[in-house]
């Protein structure tokens, strides 16, 4: 268009400027237009809609016409210099203008990035090694055990003993921080012994403690924890009461109660179940190993918005679990600042799948079927379209364990 000049340059990877002249007879048009639509929209007592003087617009909404008129004239010039240089932009675009006169040119430059373009060569024959797992007798067991477990009866001891691993234990629990507050006293605290529950040094001071006795356990807390990053402390342990756990015997008739035909019945479902489990465990990994040789071997250099993007999710995950984990702020900044070169990098690494991974499902014109992608979130919708390229890449891979 003779009225819309427009030069569009790269600035840098994936960046461009777009300068753009608009003639004083397409400006004036603009302000037109919007006058027109604010004469339909304005009540003015003794005028009719649409015959309300065009003073009256300038005197009392001239700011609201010039936004209008910016707004029209920017989109419109931009849009028309995309489709000009035949770019496809990502991100947010950053406009820089000066307010709009009537009859006089109207200038303004945006600054925005694009999508790279994708060319995949690279994902057939790909070496890929992945260990496939076989469920033995023992995990079987251990899953048996578990069940067991869980239907345990707890049972008070009766004889005066002290406890051992196994124990169920109640216990209350307070705490000093060196140099640093006080821990709430914490009242009957179930502990399994032997499990892990709680500080070694604290379970191992209570085997061989007895019903009322009293201990002080001086350690330190894990470098990882949230609130108190190896801090010392010193914990005040009172032992209240010692149960046991009774649990049923592993036979015919206990596995009729969970709805098997006999114990011989439980541990094949069991198993089958495992089975089910290593399996896609085993494709899960030989998806990972997919794309991550997929990214090695078709590099590309993802649009920084992108990985900004990427950056910010990651960042509002990590926030939000430490905040579950009633993290102080202090902290989380401190952790996300001290972590900021992984995230950066994991953000990096998931653009580049994202856009390998949306190249190649064009490329081998795998989609998300209409019947079920109406009824798939984004998110369900991207993991069946991932799923189903990378598969595409180990049926043709050489795979071995």
């Amino acid at each position: 268009m003779d009225n819309i000049q427009i030069q569009c340059k790269k600035i840098g990877h994936l960046q461009y400027e777009m300068q753009v002249k608009i003639a004083p007879e397409e400006v004036q048009r603009a302000f037109h237009q919007v006058y027109r639509r604010f004469q339909q929209k304005v009540s003015l007592p003794g005028f009719r809609k649409g015959r309300i003087p065009v003073d009256h617009i300038k005197k009392n909404y001239f700011s609201q016409v010039q936004s209008d008129v910016v707004q029209n004239l920017v989109e419109k010039a931009y849009l028309l210099g995309l489709k000009e240089n035949k770019l496809n932009p990502t991100g947010s675009p950053q406009f820089d203008f000066q307010p709009v006169k009537e009859e006089a040119e109207f200038h303004f430059k945006v600054r925005f990035e694009t999508h790279p373009e994708v060319q995949i060569k690279h994902y057939e024959n790909l070496q890929i090694k992945a260990k496939k797992s076989t469920p033995s007798d023992k995990e079987v067991q251990k899953v048996i055990d578990n069940i067991r477990n869980s239907s345990a009866q707890i049972k008070p001891i009766e004889e005066e003993r002290p406890c051992k691993t196994g124990d169920i234990v109640f216990i209350d629990l307070s705490g000093q921080i060196k140099d640093g507050k006080s821990l709430p006293l914490q009242k009957n605290i179930p502990v399994e012994l032997g499990k892990g529950a709680v500080f070694k040094d604290i379970e191992t001071a209570l085997v061989s403690m007895k019903i009322k006795e009293e201990k002080e356990v001086e350690t330190r807390f894990p470098k990882e924890h949230p609130e108190f990053p190896d801090k010392q402390v010193t914990f005040k342990i009172q032992l209240n009461k010692i149960s046991e756990k009774i649990l049923p015997e592993a036979s015919d008739k206990w596995a009729q109660t969970l709805k098997a035909k006999d114990l011989a019945d439980l541990k094949s479902t069991i198993l089958k179940e495992l089975q089910s489990q290593a399996e896609q465990s085993y494709q899960n990994e030989l998806r990972q190993k997919a794309l991550e040789q997929l990214i090695e071997k078709n590099p590309i250099e993802p649009p920084e918005s992108v990985v900004q993007s990427q950056k910010e999710h990651i960042q509002q995950d990590i926030v939000q679990r430490l905040k579950q984990q009633k993290a102080p702020e202090e902290h989380i900044q401190k952790y996300v600042k001290d972590h900021e070169k992984d995230i950066l990098k994991k953000s990096k690494w998931n653009a580049q799948a994202a856009y390998l991974v949306q190249a190649l499902s064009k490329q081998l014109n795998i989609r998300v079927p209409e019947n079920q992608g109406k009824a798939m979130e984004d998110s369900m919708r991207w993991h069946y379209l991932q799923s189903k390229v990378l598969d595409s890449i180990v049926q043709k891979a050489q795979v071995t364990q």
